[in-house]
């Protein structure tokens, strides 16, 4: 299906090319053109044909200032506020433009008030920028590692990873989907409530995330390891691991699928009564059980105690899941 969608994509970055060189580019193709030059990382970087599609990127993004009225026209702006490169000023100055075709570096940026779109990385490191409210796309890496409490509630797409560790960042409450990993692993992020795929890995640990509503799908690793109060009453689906080790969910899990281990507490056992395929589940620190040995049991009125009492699990699943008194105690 990804390779199709490549292909697709490949063949239209191609008609763009033609049409720029052969002057039959129109306002009509900018949009598409817009959204493409987002997703372009998702191809450039996951396909067995990238070496062309980067060099596709590469030709279209030396085209481009050709349509830059065009361009304009679309995000209603003045054609000064269109960058073709990368924006990395080296003093303090505030950022000018609204649309960078390049990676945008705003460690040195005292303002960015006006950007909207960065196709290409945008790293925000040490950045003295607290207001990008009116950002809502960012094709490549968005950098907000140890970034203070900047304001981005309109954004809604990053095309590759997004890195808000250690970020003073409260919300990100528009953001819908990231291409690659998005980590929020020790920031003060507690909403995401708009998130609904990602297309890598999910680390929220030791976060307070909290809202994570809308969530569906995960097609790597999702780690919500050590949160509170979380609410993600619509994922349904996790390709490698899923740890909810230490947290708190407010409500039942729609989980339906894991494809690898699903690694948990054992008085959590009860809120993935809906799960229908799993490789493992492991409990605690012990063993992963086979999930076909647990799938019977995984019932909301039934806890792994009750189910020794009961002599309704093999003994050799039950030792998996509550060690030795003696083994307690050295715990």
């Amino acid at each position: 299906m990804f390779c199709e969608l490549s292909n697709e994509w490949n063949i239209r970055m191609k008609n763009y090319i033609e049409k720029i060189q052969n002057n039959t580019f129109i306002s009509e193709d900018v949009f598409s053109l817009i959204y493409d030059l987002n997703h372009a990382s998702m191809y450039k970087y996951k396909n067995y044909n990238s070496t062309e599609n980067i060099y596709l990127i590469n030709t279209l993004y030396s085209l481009l200032p050709n349509v830059k009225k065009e361009i304009s026209e679309f995000f209603c702006i003045s054609e000064d506020k269109i960058l073709f490169g990368n924006y990395d000023p080296q003093k303090e100055e505030d950022c000018p433009y609204t649309v960078i075709f390049g990676n945008a570096n705003l460690k040195y940026a005292k303002s960015a008030d006006d950007l909207k779109c960065v196709f290409g990385s945008l790293i925000c490191f040490e950045s003295n920028v607290t207001n990008l409210s009116n950002l809502w796309s960012v094709s490549d890496d968005a950098i907000f590692y140890k970034s203070k409490n900047i304001k981005i509630d309109n954004l809604s797409f990053i095309g590759r990873n997004g890195n808000f560790q250690y970020s003073k960042i409260e919300s990100i409450p528009k953001l819908e989907e990231v291409g690659y990993d998005l980590v929020t692993c020790n920031s003060n992020i507690s909403n995401a409530s708009s998130l609904k795929i990602v297309h890598g890995n999910l680390n929220c640990s030791y976060s307070p995330m909290q809202k994570l509503t809308n969530l569906e799908t995960v097609k790597l690793g999702a780690n919500f390891k050590n949160t509170n109060n979380l609410e993600i009453p619509n994922l349904i689906y996790v390709k490698w691991e899923a740890d909810f080790r230490n947290s708190t969910i407010k409500k039942d899990l729609n989980l339906k699928e894991v494809d690898g281990n699903l690694v948990i507490n054992k008085n959590q056992l009860h809120l993935f009564k809906n799960l229908q395929k799993a490789q493992t589940i492991q409990i605690d620190d012990k063993k992963p059980i086979p999930f076909r040995d647990l799938a019977p049991y995984m019932d909301k009125n039934i806890s792994p105690l009750l189910l020794m009492k009961a002599n309704k699990v093999k003994s050799t699943v039950i030792n998996k899941i509550k060690s030795p008194k003696t083994n307690d105690r050295q715990q």
